[in-house]
């Protein structure tokens, strides 16, 4: 028994270090051996199931979750096969498997009926990863922005937002395609920025640098100015740079450059009074047709 617990946490870590690091046929080759000696533990059915999803075989890992009953065992199982029925261009299944139900769009009315499921926990938020059901609401907003349903969209991707501010996803949805108005914009921002952790005030400040320029430019404009500040602090606590970096190259004058222009030969080893080195020199000038070139003699024309 212990033998075999050993082999599966082997085979775990070994195909979850494969999905890491893209190696998408050895991922499926070590968590398929899981599935098979683990005896379809739901956990290593999702492994595999992820494995087919970073391999691009949507269908194949949609049949896998279907085939072990595991799509409603928890949010991360139904969300990963909607992922798979999303890549895969069937959006009204994802409607469907997802649902549209009015009075999911409250974040209390997840907490209970979503939150407290055997795989849907996660704070959210401050301090942990984002939820899983905002991933849900987002994608439902997806689905519905594909079948043209801009209204539903919004507001899935809003309800997505009220579950988990850091759901970027669903934010840049609603910015880049315009659904919102410019009031609307900045209400949101100010929403959001309420329900962030307390250090993360420089993330308020990015959304609310994108939203539109048209509403209250000048606390765009102060916005920008605090995200640049700790910039200019760190530079000037890091005082003058070295001085190579503060001295121009004198790039007319020097032994280098007075050797080629002037005498035509090659340049001496010593660098006079110049403290740097010369990036390039001025290469002597070609004999023209009509001679005087720079190697000191008049070339006749051919």
């Amino acid at each position: 028994m212990f033998a075999m617990e050993a082999l599966c946490a082997r085979l775990r870590e070994l195909a979850q270090d494969c999905i890491d690091k893209h190696l998408a046929a050895s991922a499926i080759f070590y968590a398929d051996k899981l599935v098979t000696f683990s005896n379809n533990s739901p956990g290593d059915v999702y492994l595999l199931a992820q494995a087919y999803f970073a391999a691009r075989q949507f269908h194949r890992a949609l049949s896998l979750l279907r085939n072990a009953g595991v799509v409603d065992l928890g949010g991360e199982f139904t969300y990963l096969a909607g992922c798979c029925l999303a890549e895969a261009g069937d959006w009204e299944e994802v409607i469907a498997l997802l649902g549209d139900d009015e009075a999911m769009q409250e974040p209390q009315v997840y907490e209970v009926s979503v939150l407290g499921t055997a795989h849907g926990g996660g704070g959210g938020g401050a301090g942990a990863g984002v939820r899983v059901q905002a991933g849900m609401c987002c994608l439902r907003g997806r689905a519905f922005e594909a079948l043209e349903n801009r209204g539903r969209a919004t507001v899935w991707y809003q309800t997505a937002l009220q579950l988990d501010p850091y759901c970027y996803d669903a934010f840049a949805a609603l910015i880049d395609g315009h659904l919102l108005s410019n009031e609307a914009e900045v209400a949101l921002v100010e929403r959001l920025s309420g329900g962030m952790a307390e250090g993360d005030r420089w993330l308020g400040l990015l959304l609310r640098a994108k939203c539109k320029k048209y509403v209250q430019p000048e606390v765009i404009e102060a916005a920008l100015r605090e995200l640049e500040a700790p910039a200019a602090e760190q530079l000037a606590e890091a005082g003058p740079g070295p001085a190579s970096y503060q001295q121009p190259y004198a790039m007319s004058s020097g032994p280098l450059h007075t050797a080629a222009s002037v005498g035509g030969g090659a340049a001496t080893g010593s660098t006079g009074g110049n403290a740097f080195p010369i990036l390039f020199m001025t290469p002597p000038r070609a004999a023209s047709r009509s001679g005087g070139g720079s190697g000191g003699t008049n070339a006749p024309a051919p």
